[in-house]
């Protein structure tokens, strides 16, 4: 089968939509079924990733600066329906005339005068939503985070034939489900000295830089070795790379790297962002320090802090957090478990087969 995903990624909006696409279209791949990604300006690192790993690429072309489907190359701001049907009939162009099985949309300002538009030059199309806040018209839809309900979509999607809500359909690739057993046996020693430091793919406000001062100043840094882990569109490597070289902190930087899930497993603590990658900390019981570094982000730290998941925590509370898991090992074994239980990593999967059989 070939299935389409509409996914943009840039510094403003992150990479995490095109990401988790990409795990689902390797999880495909496994099954014999293709991929193509139909993208607004993707970074030369992204680019590669998606070529590399077998599926195809189709850039969608802004006509001229100044009309709405720039403004969708640069942010997620809904847009008008005109400019939705405008980015829809550019995106039937760009599969030139073929009918796929799947449309795969992932893009906050897309909604259903978009999906209406593609519906009658596909077979079925599928939503990945993380605000619940726009009408959707879609065969499936599929919001991961923890505490989303079935019925949280009943007023906005009512045409939908299934609904695949929680982290037990998060889109992690294959790598994650298999180093989780190594991953779980190694958090048996219940310490904190390797903190893995990583706040999203993107960053564009420097969280990331933000984080380290906060830490270069604490007494319980001495105690802890840091892994950096940044991703292909973080704007800010010279001045990481700056401070790091005149740190006092003991911290390595890894951008883009292909070995996420071992950095992971090998990994203490995490201090990160409530966005996808929580998935990826919970599959491998890593307990997490989770900052919200981003509006759509504040329900998801919600329901990990009311779930016992994660530590909340903002820049500056950090140091004090990271302290607390240091000498608090009830707490750090409750957040192994908790976390655990909610994401096993065969989201990927369980989704490949609910589209398999819908078709």
């Amino acid at each position: 089968m070939k299935f389409v995903f509409r996914a943009d990624a840039n510094e403003s909006i992150g990479i995490g939509h095109v990401m988790r696409c990409l795990s689902l279209a390797e999880a495909l791949q496994e099954k014999g079924h293709s991929s193509v990604f139909a993208m607004k300006t993707p970074s030369g690192l992204l680019t590669n990733k998606i070529i590399s790993n077998g599926h195809e690429l189709q850039i969608l072309k802004t006509p001229h600066t100044g009309s709405g489907l720039t403004e969708l190359a640069n942010n997620e701001s809904q847009l008008s329906a005109t400019n939705q049907i405008a980015d829809a009939h550019l995106f039937l162009s760009s599969i030139k005339g073929t009918r796929p099985e799947w449309v795969i949309v992932d893009h906050y300002a897309l909604d259903c005068d978009w999906h209406k538009c593609v519906q009658p030059y596909c077979n079925n199309l599928m939503v990945i939503d993380d605000l619940i806040n726009r009408e959707m018209h879609c065969q499936v839809l599929l919001n991961q985070n923890l505490g989303t309900k079935n019925l949280h979509y009943r007023k906005l999607s009512p045409n939908t034939q299934k609904f695949m809500i929680g982290p037990k359909y998060a889109l992690l690739r294959k790598e994650f489900s298999l180093v989780r057993s190594a991953s779980l046996k190694r958090r048996e020693q219940l310490e904190v000295r390797k903190v893995l430091l990583t706040m999203g793919g993107a960053d564009q406000s420097n969280y990331t830089i933000r984080a380290l001062k906060k830490l270069e100043g604490a007494e319980i840094s001495k105690n802890l070795s840091f892994q950096v882990m940044i991703g292909p569109s973080y704007s800010h490597l010279d001045g990481l790379y700056e401070f790091c070289q005149n740190s006092k902190l003991s911290v390595e930087i890894h951008r883009d790297p292909l070995n996420i899930a071992h950095l992971m497993k090998n990994a203490d603590v995490c201090i990160g962002a409530a966005g996808s990658t929580i998935w990826e900390c919970c599959c491998l019981g890593l307990p997490a320090i989770v900052v919200s570094t981003a509006e759509n982000q504040n329900k998801v730290l919600k329901s990990l802090i009311e779930n016992v998941c994660s530590v909340g925590s903002t820049v500056n509370q950090i140091p004090n957090d990271l302290e607390k898991l240091f000498y608090n090992r009830t707490l750090l074994k409750n957040l192994v478990h908790n976390s655990k239980v909610i994401c096993d990593g065969l989201g990927a999967k369980r989704v490949v087969r609910v589209l398999e059989n819908c078709t």
